[in-house]
């Protein structure tokens, strides 16, 4: 596969820990902030900037977050590592390795990690940038430490759309590390066990309406109008009106906030994720659920305007 740019919108949240059934609660260690370790194409200075306003949108951004980006070269082949990841050129330099390396181990030491763990996390990450992997995911590492791994290729600066699905992505990415349920093991095995949840989708649809939101904030362009679009042109090509995708739940938790079932101001805060209220609030057992996932495909086009029609916001 073959393009000017690739990205990788297949975006893991992972648990990350030294028990299968434990999630270890630093937050009495840490001091919550955002570190990058940037060998991309793009200046530190930009998405030192993407993320800055992030954070400032967060109602309270309490995790140690460490973002790793950087550059691979075309497609090789598919699969090929622990996590869903495919196999591209490696364009960076031993040297760049090392040094991503080394400064990955300092942040982990700061960490809830074992020596140990520490050194099969390091281990891990060797692998993903000595063979290409096209890294997208947000680790979760201890509840308050946060690892963001995001390769792309070479971002085509001429390309403000390009560019701005690439800041779209990072923003993405940080939203699931300012996600307090993530790191709570009360959540999330509630979440896991529980039949009725939709606690999973909503996580992957939040941060999708997240960085699109923010950035069409940032660029003064209208994010709704681009998520709509997106979904309406991705359901036309897939002729499926199913939900079960994270932009499909973008939609729907916008169409929740049109239909006033959802704040806005709690999705783009981050506290949507505070005390598990996906469990309590927005699982099966909530009649509207049922409605969102029949109407959120109800999106009309007009011109290069994008809309729900009346049947999505009345029925």
């Amino acid at each position: 596969i073959m393009k000017l740019i690739r990205l990788f919108l297949l975006c893991l949240i992972v648990v990350s820990c030294s028990s299968e059934e434990e999630i270890i609660d630093n937050s009495e260690q840490i001091t919550p902030g955002v570190k990058i370790i940037n060998f991309s194409n793009f200046p530190t200075s930009t998405i030192n900037s993407w993320t800055n306003y992030g954070v400032s949108k967060m109602k309270d951004q309490n995790s140690d977050v460490l973002l790793v980006s950087w550059n691979i070269g075309d497609f090789i082949s598919e699969g090929g590592f622990d996590r869903p990841y495919n196999k591209n050129q490696v364009v960076l330099t031993s040297s760049q390795i090392e040094d991503i390396l080394s400064q990955i181990s300092t942040w982990l030491d700061r960490s809830c990690l074992s020596n140990s763990d520490k050194s099969n996390e390091l281990k891990t990450y060797r692998n993903y940038l000595e063979n290409g992997a096209d890294a997208s995911s947000q680790i979760v590492l201890c509840s308050n430490s946060r690892i963001i791994l995001t390769a792309f290729q070479e971002p085509p600066i001429n390309f403000p759309e390009k560019n701005a699905e690439i800041q779209s992505f990072i923003l993405h990415e940080l939203y699931h590390a300012f996600q307090h349920d993530l790191g709570d093991i009360n959540c999330t095995l509630n979440r896991e066990n529980n039949s009725v949840s939709n606690g999973r989708q909503i996580v992957e649809g939040a941060a999708e309406y997240f960085g699109k939101i923010i950035t069409g904030q940032m660029n003064g362009t209208d994010g709704v109008n681009t998520l709509l679009g997106m979904v309406y042109f991705d359901l036309l090509s897939s002729g499926s009106n199913s939900i079960d995708d994270g932009n499909n739940w973008a939609a729907g938790i916008r169409l929740m906030i049109e239909r006033n079932w959802l704040d806005e101001a709690i999705v783009l805060n981050g506290s949507l994720f505070h005390n598990c209220e996906t469990e309590n609030l927005y699982t099966d057992s909530n009649s509207n659920m049922a409605k969102i996932k029949s109407l959120f495909s109800k999106i009309e086009k007009n011109g290069d305007k994008f809309t729900f029609s009346s049947q999505a916001l009345n029925d």
